[in-house]
């Protein structure tokens, strides 16, 4: 391949303006009217112009820059028939969002063809920086290839780059789906307690034609052991307190789980205390004496 900067005597970091001015000057000294139309002179004004047209276009000269370098660097280069080697691969980070730039940095040997996938050909040492658009998937493959074609073989090494916008926007989801998942169990295990009713027990609710049948039960049971029993008890006997004790205890349960299921709380089947608790008050005040002599309220009325 010929070197073009050598050509027009030049360095490999000119600029543009450089470049132009040496063309301007070469392109004088060796034009063919100047020079009578001799073919030496004439071969070297082609090549200059040659030159002129890869170097001062950039995207043409970085491509000349590559292929030059990796033909004359013969330790690196295709004249090698050693297996190629990257020595490194690296990044600035792995972390990126939409419209962010990333620098790689790599070094190779025995290589003639080097590639970063999916940007394109690079050299087989060197840096570049690439912007990030329109990537729509969490994870970012990019990897370096590096073949030497001249025994048919390469090695790679890959960077996985993560757009971090999908990144916390599945680590939200995920979230959203693990609370949604824990919330269910719980709604389940809650409704499950609820739900769950047995005769003895005050949780749980009571549908109002359960609650009938049992208070109908209970007053047949109730008619039926006083029939049976009573009749070997007195009145005053323990036998009745207990008896209607426990049929009142299973009236007050049956029905704080009807008050369950009509959304209202079981503390109101206290009302139930409310008729008894003034028969049992009139009770007193028809029935019982008053007290002889002096009590802690004052004097016996009859002893004025």
């Amino acid at each position: 391949m010929t070197d073009y900067y050598k050509m027009l005597g030049i360095e490999k970091s000119a600029s543009l303006q450089e470049v132009k001015k040496a063309y301007r000057k070469l392109s004088l000294k060796f034009h063919p009217d100047k020079n009578d139309g001799d073919i030496f002179f004439e071969n070297m004004f082609k090549q200059i112009q040659e030159a002129y047209e890869i170097l001062g276009d950039i995207k043409k000269k970085e491509d000349y820059d590559r292929k030059l370098n990796n033909q004359k660097n013969n330790y690196y280069g295709s004249h090698s028939n050693f297996e190629p080697v990257i020595d490194y691969f690296e990044n600035d980070k792995t972390l990126f969002c939409s419209g962010d730039e990333i620098k790689f940095k790599w070094k190779t040997y025995n290589a003639d063809l080097v590639e970063i996938k999916p940007f394109g050909e690079v050299s087989i040492v060197g840096n570049k920086t690439y912007k990030l658009n329109n990537v729509s998937k969490q994870f970012l493959i990019v990897e370096l290839k590096a073949t030497n074609t001249n025994i048919s073989k390469y090695v790679t090494k890959q960077i996985i780059l993560e757009n971090k916008i999908l990144r916390d926007a599945k680590y939200h989801e995920t979230r959203k789906s693990e609370y949604s998942n824990i919330n269910q169990e719980l709604n389940l295990k809650y409704t499950t307690n609820l739900n769950k009713e047995s005769f003895w027990s005050i949780k749980g609710r009571l549908r109002r034609r359960d609650y009938l049948v049992r208070v109908m039960l209970l007053v047949i049971a109730y008619t039926i052991a006083y029939s049976v029993l009573g009749n070997y008890f007195n009145e005053d006997s323990v036998f009745h307190l207990i008896l209607f004790a426990g049929c009142f205890l299973i009236l007050a349960i049956q029905t704080i789980k009807r008050l369950h299921d009509i959304n209202m709380s079981g503390w109101w089947y206290i009302t139930l205390l409310i008729p008894l608790t003034v028969l049992y008050l009139g009770l007193i005040v028809f029935v019982e004496e008053g007290t002889r002599g002096t009590n802690k309220f004052g004097l016996d009325p009859k002893s004025r």
